[in-house]
C-alpha cells in the first residue's frame, strides 16, 4: 500500500474511533493489517481500540507488535508502560518508560507514565524528576502537578505539595483526586478546616471511595472520635466482601486504641497491604527465599523476625522474642544498624543481622515481620500486664556515662538527673502533633533540684543553639550519644527520662527507666485516650495535652512530677 493511501487509512480509522465508532475504526485497522502486517501505527491504534474497551491484555499483544515492528519509536513503549502500571506491574512499567525516554528525552507522555510507576514502587525521589520534566516544557499540564503534589507528600514535604496540588486544581478544578491528594496535604500541614473543605468537594464525586473514607477517618481519629471512626469505616466494609486494606488498617487503629488487641491486631496485618497513598505507613515486603511464619510450629526451626517501620515499633515490639524461644524457635533478627547492640541484650535472640543479603543467607526456616508477632502469638491486655523490662544497658557503657555525668553535673545524688527528648524525626507525619514547641520545655528547666541531660537528637537539637541559654541543660554530642546501646546506658544513669512519644520512650519503657511521657490529646494507638499508665511499660507515666496545640497544662504537670522526684 502506498504512503499516501496508508496515512489515509489511519486518519480515517482514528476519525471513526473519535466519533465513537470501535467497530469500524477496528475493521480498518484489520484491513490495514491483512495487507501490511509490520504496521505499527495500525498496530498502536489497535491497542488504544483495545484499551478503550478494557481488554489490556489484548492492547498490550498489539503494543508488542507496534514495538517489534518499530522498535525506535517512543510512544509505543510509553503507552504499553502505561498499560502495565494499570495491570499492577510496576517494575515493567517502569523499565518500557526508561526505555521510551532514552528514546526520545522530550517525550512527555513517557515522562508522565514514567513519574506515576515510579511512585507506585516509593522511589518519589526519582519520580519527581520525570514530573519537573512535564511541568518545565508544559506548565499547564494538571497530572504533572498531581504527581508532583503526590510525591512531595510521600517525601513528607508538605509545604511544596500542598502548592502542586494547588496549582493542579486551579488548572483541573474538577479533579476529585487531586482535590482528595489537597486534602491530604492540608491535614498534614496542621490545616484541619481547609482538609475538610477540599475532602466534602472529593467526597460529593467519589461518593464511598476508599481514599475519601480513609482521609474521613483520619480526621476523626486525630480528634480522639474513635467510636464515629469506626462506625465510619465499618459503614464501607462489607462482610463476606474484600475490603480496601486503607480502610482496615483504620479500623484496626480503633479497635486498638480501646486496648481490643485481639481484633486488633488481626485487623492490623493489613498494613502490610497499603498502597501508594498511604506513604506514610507504607511497609516493602522483602523478597526471601524462606517462607512466611503464619504460626506453624516453631520446634527446632530458626525464624527470621524482621524489623518494620520505625525503631520505636521494633523496640516495642520485639519483647515477645523470648516467647519464640520459649516454644522452641531459634531466633535470628534483622534489624537498622542503630539498633544491633541494643538487640544483643534482648533474651531469646540468637543472632544479630543488619544487612538484608545476610539474612536471605542465615539458614532460616521461616521469617516474619516484628509487627506480626502480636497476632501470631494471640496477644491481649492480660498477656502484657504481666510483663516487666526486657532489655538492658551494658554495664562497661554504664560506667563510662556515670564517669562522664559526674564529671559534668556533679555527682550523684546532689541533684536529680532528667532525660529530656521534645521532637522526633520530621518525616513522620505524627511528629507536627508529637513534638513540643521549644518555649514549652522552658518551665521544666526552673524545677529545683533537677539536671537536665538533652537526649535530642536530629533536627530538633539545634533548637539549643537557637536559643541559647533560654534552657539551663547538658548538651550531649550526636557522637556521645551514638547508638540506642549508647542511649539504653545513658538512660540507665538517669534518675528519670521526660519525653514525647518517640522511640525514645518506648527503650526507656522496655529497660524499666522511670519516664515522663508528654502525648498529645489524641495520641497513637498504643497509649489509648485515657489512662495515665500503659500495660506496654509499668515505668512510664502519661502526661496528656489538654487542648491542642496547648502544651503548657500538660508540661506544668510534668514539672510537678518533677518536683517530687
Amino acid at each position: 500500500m502506498q504512503a499516501h493511501l496508508l496515512a489515509q487509512v489511519l486518519q480515517l480509522a482514528e476519525s471513526e474511533r473519535a466519533a465513537g465508532r470501535p467497530g469500524e475504526a477496528e475493521d480498518l485497522c484489520r484491513r490495514l493489517l491483512d495487507e501490511m502486517p509490520d504496521c505499527a501505527d495500525a498496530w498502536n491504534l489497535m491497542a488504544l481500540l483495545y484499551a478503550d474497551a478494557g481488554r489490556d491484555l489484548q492492547a498490550a499483544a498489539c503494543l508488542e507488535r507496534a514495538m517489534q515492528a518499530a522498535p525506535r519509536h517512543p510512544g509505543y513503549p510509553a503507552n504499553l508502560g502505561e498499560l502495565m502500571r494499570r495491570a499492577g506491574l510496576p517494575e515493567r512499567a517502569v523499565e518500557l518508560g526508561l526505555r521510551a525516554v532514552q528514546l526520545d528525552p522530550s517525550h512527555l507522555v513517557a515522562h508522565l507514565n514514567l513519574g506515576f510507576a515510579l511512585l507506585d514502587l516509593g522511589r518519589a525521589e526519582q519520580a519527581l524528576t520525570h514530573f519537573a520534566a512535564v511541568t518545565a516544557a508544559q506548565p499547564s499540564q494538571p497530572q504533572a502537578w498531581f504527581g508532583t503534589g503526590r510525591a512531595c507528600l510521600m517525601l513528607q514535604r508538605i509545604a511544596p505539595a500542598c502548592e502542586a496540588l494547588e496549582h493542579c486544581q486551579r488548572l483541573a478544578p474538577g479533579d476529585p483526586e487531586g482535590r482528595l491528594a489537597l486534602a491530604q496535604a492540608r491535614r498534614l500541614l496542621g490545616d484541619r478546616a481547609a482538609a475538610q473543605e477540599h475532602l466534602q468537594v472529593a467526597a460529593r464525586a467519589l461518593p464511598g471511595h476508599p481514599g475519601v473514607v480513609a482521609l474521613q477517618a483520619d480526621l476523626l481519629l486525630e480528634a480522639g472520635r474513635l467510636d464515629a471512626a469506626a462506625q465510619l469505616v465499618r459503614t464501607h466494609v462489607v462482610p463476606g466482601q474484600p475490603a480496601a486494606p486503607g480502610l482496615l488498617y483504620r479500623l484496626s487503629l480503633c479497635r486498638l486504641s480501646r486496648g481490643d488487641y485481639r481484633d486488633g491486631f488481626t485487623l492490623y496485618e493489613s498494613r502490610l497491604n497499603l498502597g501508594p497513598a498511604d506513604v506514610s505507613n507504607r511497609i516493602r515486603q522483602p523478597v526471601l527465599p524462606m517462607p512466611l511464619w503464619q504460626g506453624q510450629d516453631l520446634r527446632g526451626k530458626r525464624l527470621l523476625v524482621l524489623t518494620e517501620q520505625g525503631y520505636g515499633d521494633h523496640i516495642q515490639f520485639c519483647r515477645f522474642v523470648p516467647r519464640l524461644a520459649a516454644v522452641g524457635a531459634e531466633v535470628v533478627m534483622g534489624v537498622a544498624p542503630p539498633l544491633e547492640g541494643l538487640m544483643r541484650s534482648l533474651p531469646g535472640c540468637s543472632q544479630v543481622l543488619t544487612r538484608l543479603d545476610d539474612t536471605r543467607s542465615a539458614g532460616c526456616d521461616y521469617w516474619v515481620f516484628v509487627g506480626s508477632l502480636p497476632q501470631r502469638l494471640q496477644i491481649d491486655r492480660s498477656q502484657l500486664e504481666t510483663g516487666g523490662p526486657y532489655l538492658r544497658a551494658r554495664e562497661d557503657l554504664r560506667a563510662g556515662w556515670r564517669e562522664l555525668l559526674d564529671r559534668r553535673l556533679a555527682p550523684k545524688g546532689s541533684a536529680k538527673r532528667v532525660g529530656l527528648v521534645w521532637g522526633g524525626r520530621p518525616e513522620n507525619e505524627y511528629e507536627r502533633r508529637r513534638a513540643l514547641p521549644f518555649e514549652a520545655l522552658l518551665p521544666l528547666g526552673q524545677v529545683e533540684g533537677v539536671r537536665l541531660v538533652s537526649l535530642q537528637m536530629g533536627p530538633r537539637a539545634q533548637d539549643l543553639q537557637r536559643h541559647p541559654g533560654a534552657l539551663p541543660i547538658e548538651v550531649l554530642t550526636p557522637q556521645e550519644l551514638g547508638t540506642f546501646e549508647d542511649t539504653a546506658a545513658l538512660m540507665a544513669e538517669l534518675d528519670a527520662v521526660v519525653t514525647i512519644d518517640t522511640a525514645f520512650s518506648h527503650l526507656a519503657g522496655a529497660l524499666g527507666a522511670p519516664t515522663l511521657l508528654l502525648l498529645p490529646e489524641a495520641p497513637d494507638w498504643r497509649w489509648w485516650l485515657q489512662p495515665e499508665t500503659s500495660p506496654w511499660y509499668p515505668s512510664v507515666r502519661l502526661f496528656r495535652q489538654a487542648s491542642a496545640p496547648r502544651w503548657d497544662d500538660a508540661v506544668g504537670r510534668v514539672a510537678r512530677a518533677l518536683s517530687l522526684l
